[in-house]
This record gives structure tokens, sequence and C-alpha cells, in this order.
């Protein structure tokens, strides 16, 4: 809990969960922002960020898939089967495929597989891109990259018709891929709170991690909470906050 660094809830998932994010997607339409959650072996499950409460596992109408072997954190899309909640458009390695190249759309209000798994055939491995107006992805096969784009809502159709194996032909596009790498410190907001995130070193070996909670109270700062531990790496928090004042931070280590 941001004000006094407590821990407001806690839930144990079978899988390990590798990615957090409390601020996308609002699951049963209480105007409250939701926490989505990615982890290894084909985690993709929804909380409620007040209390820990699962809301669905991604499934297959009602039955938890066992066949993703691996799952990307998703992008937010439209409200492709209009039941009021956004859905999720992700890659998988869906069995008996061993790529990493199968495009899933996945309903925001219960889980369900609404749409794919589509095959991109030409890469072995994909990754999506946040774009607006095209579904942006890089693809990978062998030592060869490309970053290449297919257009938003003709992708969607097909993806939500479940009509073929093979997504339409992408258009390739020039983007600048960058990856920053080295120490960090970063520090981010919630109201009156701030969490202030130091990672140094390189992971597994070396790595720290130092967590500092600030509260600002009559005019001054004060340390309300501080954290440092040896081979941690933390990633971006995400930040949440309720009517009833009580605001935080949800963050993966």
């Amino acid at each position: 809990v941001g004000n006094t660094g407590e821990v407001g809830w806690f839930t144990r998932e079978k899988r390990i969960p590798t990615q957090i994010n409390c601020n996308l997607i609002d699951v049963n339409k209480d105007r409250q922002k939701d926490c989505l959650v990615v982890g290894t072996e084909g985690l993709l499950a929804t909380l409620n960020a007040l209390s820990g409460t699962h809301y669905w596992h991604v499934n297959k109408n009602g039955n938890v898939s066992t066949d993703i072997a691996a799952i990307d954190f998703p992008l937010i899309v439209n409200d492709t089967d209009s039941d009021g909640v956004l859905d999720l458009l992700t890659i998988g390695t869906v069995y008996p495929n061993t790529n990493h190249n199968e495009l899933l759309l996945i309903s925001g209000a219960n889980g369900n597989i609404i749409g794919g798994p589509l095959v991109i055939p030409e890469c072995t491995s994909v990754k999506l891109l946040p774009e607006a107006t095209f579904i942006t992805y890089l693809c990978k096969n062998g030592p060869a990259e490309a970053v290449r784009q297919i257009l938003y809502p003709h992708l969607l159709k097909k993806l939500s018709a479940n009509h073929g194996s093979e997504v339409p032909l992408p258009k390739k596009a020039n983007l600048s891929l960058k990856k920053n790498i080295g120490n960090t410190r970063t520090e981010y907001s919630n109201g009156p709170g701030k969490l202030i995130v130091e990672n140094e070193g390189e992971c597994p070996n070396s790595c720290r991690v130092n967590l500092t909670l600030v509260l600002e109270q009559n005019g001054s700062n004060n340390v309300t909470w501080e954290y440092t531990a040896n081979h941690v790496f933390a990633m971006a928090p995400s930040s949440f906050s309720f009517p009833n004042s009580i605001r935080g931070f949800v963050i993966k280590l």
C-alpha cells in the first residue's frame, strides 16, 4: 500500500508471474482497473487490484488452457465480442507448434480465447509492438529480423472469425528499436506517494535493487519504506488508486 508500504494482499500462482500491470483493463466493469498478470508456462490471468481475487485464467470455452507453452504480455484492443470489456491480443507458443509465432485474441471479460491461434508463417518468433493504427510486430527467422505491420481492422476481423490459419500479408515498417542497458534510477508518482526504483549491475550475478517509498506530508518528503536486495531486478511498477483514498504500487521483482 502506497502510504504505508504494507502488503495489501498476497496470492500464489502455480506458475511464476513475470509481468503485472494494474492500469490497463476493467474486467468487471466497476470503473476500477484490474491487474493483468503474465508468467511462465502460459500464465495469463486477471485479478482484482484491491483484494487480489482472481477473475480468470486464459481458457477455451471455460476450460483452463493447458496447450499454451508460453505467452507474451498482451496488447489491449477494442471490444470485439461486444461484452463491454476491452479485449487482449497476444503472441503464444501453442502445442504442438514449437515456434513462438501464433496470434491469440482473448476476451477481457472472461479470458476465453475468442480468436486464433493464427500462425504467422514467415516468422519463427514474433513480438508485438504497440502502435495505434497497425498491429506492428518484430519478426525473427534465424538471424534475420524485420518489423512488419498488419492493418488493425483486417487482422481483428480475421482473428474473431477464426478464418484460416495464416495472417494477411504484412507490410514492412521502418521503425527504430532501442534497448537501454546500464544502471537505472526511475521515480514513479501516485498522489502524495513516490516510489524510487534503482536497478544496478547485471543479473543474475551482480544485480542489485533499491526501492524507496517517499510520502509528501506537510510540505516535506518522508521515507516510509525501503527495500534492498542482491541478485534481484525490479520491473516497472503499476500504480492504483481507489475512491476511499487508498493508493499504492504493484511491482514484480
